[in-house]
């Protein structure tokens, strides 16, 4: 028997309480005192997050362990006007309950850092720009 329709079911989105109480499991594996809110205008979610600078990564690291990697990427400003190249770092934590989250951050030479626990440990597989 049909429904009388050719659709299929939607996905519903998971309720609000499972939304957060995901978060809190993140927020909770990664640190973050203040819970977590990821910044979709630079493309976060649950499993994906940004942080500003390496320190902010590198306090992760500490915290949580994970596996380093750097790749070259492209930036722009939110107009296009501006480009620059940079190279990301991401680090990657496996959440049990979630699956692996991704941290990210670009290099930036003038936070400095290059002695931090973080960088010492790409150090020793990669060079950073």
């Amino acid at each position: 028997m049909t429904n009388g329709t050719d659709q299929k079911p939607r996905a519903e989105a998971p309720p609000a309480s499972e939304t957060f109480d995901r978060a809190a499991l993140v927020a909770r594996a990664l640190g973050f005192r203040n819970g977590l809110k990821p910044n979709e205008s630079l493309g976060d979610s649950l499993t994906r997050l940004t942080v500003w600078t390496q320190h902010e990564l590198n306090a992760i690291y500490i915290r949580a362990g994970g596996t380093l990697t750097t790749r070259p990427v492209q930036r722009s400003t939110h107009d296009g006007e501006s480009t620059w190249s940079a190279t990301e770092i991401t680090l990657t934590v496996h959440v049990p309950s979630i699956g692996d989250v991704q941290v990210v951050t670009d290099w930036d030479e003038e936070c400095g850092g290059r002695d931090l626990p973080v960088m010492r440990a790409l150090a020793c597989r990669e060079s950073i720009a």
